[in-house]
This record gives structure tokens, sequence and C-alpha cells, in this order.
């Protein structure tokens, strides 16, 4: 919730509330997702202070985006100083950003129980229906290093360790649906997740393909495509042998392919690869693109690919820069495509801001960062909808409200068509139902 804050005063509001939900002694905490020196009038995290003045009685840790910085109120000064681990903390509870703040995130995540991974869960699940989202593509992060291999005398897990120089987006990529999974087998899952497997070694991308089937699971919770994501992306010389890879065995492929050069390559190999092997039916994705050009995307589309347009830089822009988000291209090209935020634990999870950043080009401080490439409002909740249910393979079955289609709508509380720019980014949903069944409601009884 804390990305919809615009002040130190939001803020605190926030947390105040919060802390009635949480047991005694236990952390609130908000992890990633927001920027402070873009999204707060004061450009700056809360202070100690100003924390205490919130949560004076529970241990409370900002900590922004992937590696910091963070901060924390006196109770978890305290906690802290108790820990196995030294930690430098200001006086003003600020954590730098780096070994600091990762150290922080490492020695709370030694302490996260079974419990509250679960109510984690079906908060975010909540705050997702708030905001008018029903359905999810997971791109995991970065791959957990490895534990040690077991040696006789030592019990080693043989799962990924945590390591505290571990950032946010660092996942233990065999574990860590482990929740989820386990909540949708109690039935008790309410917003739909489709998980990219993410792959950053040719070997693991071998086990994973003779090991896992895409789109394995049902319409609330399935397997999706494979991303691979070794350091350089498309550039990286293993990169096209996994696409090979991929097409042999059928799997969906997504790709970072970070700018217009990159684009090139991707779909260079693309075509390649499709005469020898059909890929027009797999729909692989291209996506995180800075630039492309009508002619690319023509290409791509030629053998059955799709884009997906990063909003991210919306929070994450402190000044007008490149690289941009090329939604005008895209949507005139005609190609299939959707648009993602890349929430989360990297960027804002909430669609409105990435609607306004599409429709407007402004960022977060209201800079243009993103000329000539706006869209409209109808094209932007085009891709929203019915573009990100083809990114799904479930357009036959979600992105509209249609005869015997899955009953997923939302009630929006402003009326989307007619408010005015800034009031995109403060649209809430006040009805969200999923499956048919309401998940969230705030209707005026």
């Amino acid at each position: 919730m804390l990305e919809n804050a615009t002040s130190i005063a939001d803020i605190q509001a926030i947390l105040s509330a919060r802390r009635a939900d949480v047991p005694p002694g236990e952390w609130i905490t908000a992890l990633g997702a927001w920027n402070a020196f873009t999204m707060f009038a004061e450009r700056r995290l809360p202070t100690r202070a100003e924390l205490d003045s919130a949560v004076p009685d529970r241990p409370v840790l900002l900590y922004q985006t992937t590696i910091g910085p963070a901060v924390t109120n006196t109770a978890g000064m305290a906690w802290f100083a108790k820990a196995s681990m030294p930690l430098t903390i200001g006086v003003d509870g600020s954590i730098a950003s780096g070994n600091q703040s990762t150290m922080a995130l490492y020695l709370l995540r030694l302490t996260q129980t079974r419990d509250q991974r679960r109510r984690t869960h079906l908060e975010t699940w909540a705050y997702s229906a708030s905001v008018g989202l029903t359905a999810h593509i997971d791109q995991e992060g970065i791959p957990a290093a490895p534990s040690p291999r077991y040696e006789p005398g030592n019990s080693i897990s043989s799962s990924p360790r945590l390591d505290p120089a571990q950032t946010l987006y660092h996942f233990d990529h065999f574990r860590h649906w482990d929740t989820w999974w386990g909540l949708h087998r109690e039935g008790k899952t309410f917003i739909r997740l489709q998980m990219d497997l993410v792959v950053d070694e040719l070997p693991v991308l071998h086990e994973r393909i003779k090991n896992q089937l895409p789109f394995f699971g049902d319409d609330m919770m399935s397997s999706h495509a494979i991303y691979y994501t070794p350091v350089g992306s498309v550039r990286h010389p293993t990169w096209a042998e996994a696409q090979w890879l991929m097409a042999r065995a059928g799997w969906r492929s997504r790709s970072n392919a970070v700018d217009q050069e990159g684009m090139e390559i991707a779909i260079s190999a693309f075509e390649r690869i499709n005469r020898e092997v059909d890929i027009t039916g797999l729909r692989w994705t291209l996506h995180r693109m800075s630039a492309t050009t009508f002619e690319q995307l023509q290409r791509l589309k030629a053998v059955g690919g799709n884009v997906n347009v990063c909003a991210r830089s919306f929070p994450l822009a402190a000044k007008p820069t490149l690289p941009k988000a090329p939604f005008r291209t895209v949507v005139d090209s005609g190609i299939p495509a959707g648009i993602h935020m890349d929430g989360g634990h990297i960027a804002t999870l909430n669609p409105w801001f990435a609607v306004y950043y599409a429709v407007t080009g402004r960022n977060a401080l209201g800079e243009m960062v993103n000329p000539d490439e706006q869209i409209t409002r109808q094209e932007a909740v085009r891709l929203f909808t019915r573009g990100n249910a083809y990114q799904m393979n479930m357009e036959a079955k979600l992105g509209s409200i249609e005869r015997d289609k899955l009953a997923d709508l939302v009630v929006l509380d402003k009326d989307y068509m007619e408010v005015g720019d800034e009031e995109l980014k403060k649209i809430k949903s006040v009805l969200t139902v999923v499956d048919g069944k309401i998940i969230h409601n705030k209707l005026p009884t």
C-alpha cells in the first residue's frame, strides 16, 4: 500500500492503520515497489521519529526497491541490536543502500515463519483486488545461490540458501511458490497466477525442460513460460541456444530485449529458428524494450511473436531520461501486445500508475519522460485487459465481459474515461470479482 502514499503524513497514516492487524512484537514492513525520492512530496524516507509517531510499539522496516536504502523505527533498532550480525543504523533510523540494507533484509528473512508467509500472501492478494488486478504473471527474480553440496557428516539443505548479499529480487526458484501452492490446494487463492520459470544457465534450462510443462495447472494457478536471462540477456552467447531448446520442446519463451539493437538480435534469432522449427503458435514474447521500429514489430508478428511494454519508468525515473517505452509504436504496429509495471519488488504494482504513464508520458514527478509515445485511454485499458489476457493464453476466457468467459470484473470508483489525468493515479476498485466470486467489496451500503 505504501506505493499509494504521496507524503510522509500518508506513510504515517498507512503504517498506523496497518498496526492494528499485526500481532505485538511482529514486524511491519514495506519492501520495494516505490521510490521515496520521486513519489513522496518530501523526496525522502521518513525518519525514525516519524515512524515512532505512527508505530511506537512494533518494529518497522521500510526498504526501497532492490537494495535500499531503508529506515527503521526505535523498536526496529532495538531488534537489530540483538541480531546475530552487526548492522550500521543512523541515529535517525536510516540504513544505507547496498550491503547494509541487504543485511537488514537477510536478518528479517531468517525469522520469517510459515504463518507470516501465508498472511503476507493473503494480504497482497487483497491489495491486488483493491486496485483492480485479478491476475499476474510472476517472473520471479535472480536465482538465489545454491547451498554447498552435501558431504558426509554435514546436514546441509539441498535448496538455495539465504545470503546477506541477496537483494530483494533474489528468490529460491524451487521453493518460493510453496506458500501460494499450499493456499491453492486449500482452495484459498482468489487472484490468478501464471509462473515464468526464470533460468540463467543452460544446465538448469535442460533440467527445467525435462521436468516441467508449460501451462501446467488450472485457471487459477499454472506454469507459463521460460524466461532465460543470463547476464547480458539476448546478447549472451548462450541465449540463442536456449531459444533453440525451447523451440524443440514447445515451450513459450520470454526475453528481455532491452533496446532496439536487442530487438534486432532477438527477432533475427527467432526468424532463423522458425525456418527449422515452427514457433508461430508458441507466442514468444519480447519485453522491456526501450525502443523498436515498425519494421521490427512486423517481422516479430510474422513469427507469431508479441511484446509486453514496461511502464516502470513511472516510479523509477528521477528526471527526464531515456529509455522510452514505445507504446505508440507498438499499438500502431498491430502486433499483439500487453503492458506491465515490473511490479512488486522492482517497481509499483498499482496498474493505474502504468495507465497514467502510458497516457501522459509523465513520471511520478510529473516530468515528461516518454514524449511521442503516448496512447489513448482506450488503448491503455485494452493493453491491460485483452492484451494481457493474450499474454496469458487466456483470451478465450479473460480480457472482456462476454458470454461463456470467466467472470472476472471490477467496478471502479471513478469514471476512467472522464477524470483528469492526475486522477487516473487515484483510481481504486469498489467491487472486484474473480471467477464469479466477490473478493473485494467497498460499495456503499
